[in-house]
């Protein structure tokens, strides 16, 4: 994945391995971390992100590879993923208990880090998500569909790494830049542009 041209929002933070990206906003406990869904990154929480703040500690994260967040080691997996981010909570200081809330593909996450660190979660909110033993239990039609849509998310994930979705008018970096110019309007625009 290209490194994304834009200043971070937040704060790069490195866990030993490679840097993560997290944006903080707001105090107080407890803190709410934000899991962005397979093709999101942080961004994708900003409104929200600014309403919690206005009662609680509240951040948002790229995970390896997304946003502004360097690559990860491979093999990926939602444990690497887990222990990353429980990696990137004690290196910033982010103190529990948290409530965690989980997107799509990242509703597993949160499910597994409060399984891992049940005395550091106080809560659990998903949003669109589904359990990963549920598609175990579809009826053979389900399964065809699956494997077509994990095809089509391999190919999404592929043309999104090359920087090509140009398929809905814009491209990556102009929606970038775009977000970009709303949430920091005051940043030259010679910073937001490619």
């Amino acid at each position: 994945m290209k490194p994304n041209p834009y200043p971070p929002i937040g704060k790069l933070i490195d866990i030993g391995t490679h840097c993560l990206h997290i944006h903080s906003l707001g105090e107080g406990n407890p803190a709410m971390i934000l899991e962005a869904g397979s093709l999101s990154w942080c961004l994708d929480w900003h409104l929200v992100q600014i309403e919690v703040a206005k009662f609680t500690h509240v951040c948002a994260y790229d995970r390896a590879g997304a946003g502004w967040s360097e690559p990860g080691p491979k093999p990926r997996s939602t444990i690497q993923i887990v222990s990353e981010l429980h990696a990137l909570l004690e290196k910033d200081e982010i103190q529990p208990p948290y409530i965690l809330v989980g997107a799509s593909f990242d509703g597993h996450t949160a499910r597994l880090f409060a399984h891992r660190y049940p005395a550091e979660v106080v809560g659990v909110i998903l949003l669109d998500a589904h359990h990963e033993a549920l598609v175990d239990q579809m009826p053979p039609a389900w399964q065809k569909y699956k494997k077509s849509g994990a095809g089509m998310l391999s190919g999404m994930l592929l043309v999104s790494q090359i920087g090509a979705l140009g398929a809905t008018g814009k491209s990556r970096t102009s929606y970038r830049q775009e977000i970009a110019t709303r949430i920091a309007p005051n940043l030259p625009r010679s910073r937001l542009s490619a």
